[in-house]
């Protein structure tokens, strides 16, 4: 998973175990910078992205961590300070928690959204995590602690996107962008939009019915996304998780006129791949179980024919079916997906509303 995170949780157990050790006279960590790496695709293709700095050097979570262990000078840093389009899906009330982590070197930290204080935490291994009620529109984060008698304090905006969770309480709404397959956020910085994990529909919200999450089978387990690089598109991460055999996907949008736009992206083919030797063989085993064909049809009218992606627009590939759609009645908006050959699959699909 190359995700933040995810190499944050690495790094938090490493650099406990690291400082546990007196009889250590120095560590190293891989890597300070992510760097180039022609042979590999991942999520940024050709780039090894393990670093706790960006390509460009931007500074991810895991370098603020590091520097809260081991500075002398008082310290206090907001993570995912980086993340600025950010989204989630609302409640009733129009909130959408999310958890934000400070790296500091103080035993307290107080945390304010705009002018509302969300409470003092104690610092525990120098982090702290913050449930923050997020609502549509720019929001700045303030966290402030005191070290040795000196206050220190950190500030960072986010321009929040919040997705209802039931269309009855939301006002306004204008669009959504989901991951099928997805447990991720993604943040599309060219377009200023986030992409949102996928849910299960339930009525009145929006959701997918059926099918599986797509995951990458190597010889030791298997991985939550495709390592391939997709052709055609600078956004990999919408086009590398799908869900397989999905049925049906809807969203119970209030009454207008609406684009639809499906993402797809097919990953079995008979292409080579180079191994990389520093997978140690345990690289992706790839499939290739024949035509995939299927038809889809959006509130009873098909706009797809026995589908092929394959062979209308080839393999490894990003491809966009837009549709316009007209909401009436309250019947919201429903894709079916029904199989000819094979299984059905959809990365990512967005919602727009033009009136």
């Amino acid at each position: 998973d190359f995700t933040c995170e995810f190499g944050l949780k690495y790094h938090k157990h490493y650099i406990k175990d690291i400082l546990a050790r007196d009889w250590l006279a120095g560590a190293a960590i891989w890597n300070l910078n992510d760097f180039y790496s022609e042979g590999r695709q991942d999520a940024v293709p050709r780039i090894n992205n393990k670093g706790i700095t960006g390509i460009d050097r931007e500074i991810k979570d895991s370098y603020w961590l590091y520097k809260a262990h081991l500075t002398d000078e008082p310290f206090i840093k907001i993570g995912s300070s980086t993340w600025k389009y950010r989204g989630g899906t609302a409640d009733a009330s129009g909130i959408c928690r999310q958890n934000v982590e400070v790296y500091t070197n103080v035993p307290e930290v107080e945390m304010f959204i705009g002018d509302q204080s969300l409470g003092k935490q104690t610092v525990t291994d120098k982090v702290t995590v913050f449930e923050v009620p997020f609502t549509e529109g720019e929001h700045r984060l303030m966290a402030i602690g005191e070290y040795n008698g000196r206050k220190v304090f950190d500030m960072t905006t986010t321009d929040f996107t919040s997705v209802p969770d039931k269309f009855a309480d939301a006002q306004g709404f204008t669009s959504m962008n989901v991951m099928l397959g997805s447990k991720r956020y993604f943040e599309d910085r060219d377009a200023h939009m986030v992409w949102i994990p996928e849910k299960e529909y339930t009525e009145g919200s929006w959701g997918y019915t059926g099918g599986q999450a797509y995951r990458a089978k190597t010889r030791h387990g298997s991985l939550p996304a495709s390592d391939l690089e997709i052709i055609g598109t600078s956004q990999d991460p919408i086009f590398q998780t799908q869900r397989v055999g999905i049925e049906e996907f809807k969203a119970d949008v209030p009454d207008g006129k609406y684009f639809v736009y499906l993402y797809f992206a097919e990953f079995e083919s008979d292409k080579e791949h180079e191994a990389v030797v520093f997978n140690l063989g345990n690289d992706v085993i790839r499939e290739n179980s024949g035509a995939r064909v299927f038809n889809v049809d959006i509130n009873g009218t098909k706009v797809l024919d026995r589908f092929n992606i394959a062979q209308e627009c080839g393999a490894e590939r990003a491809v966009i079916k837009k549709f316009c759609i007209d909401v009436t009645d309250g019947k919201g908006i429903t894709i079916d997906f029904t199989p000819v050959s094979g299984k059905t699959v959809l990365n990512a699909v967005r919602i727009y509303r033009c009136f």
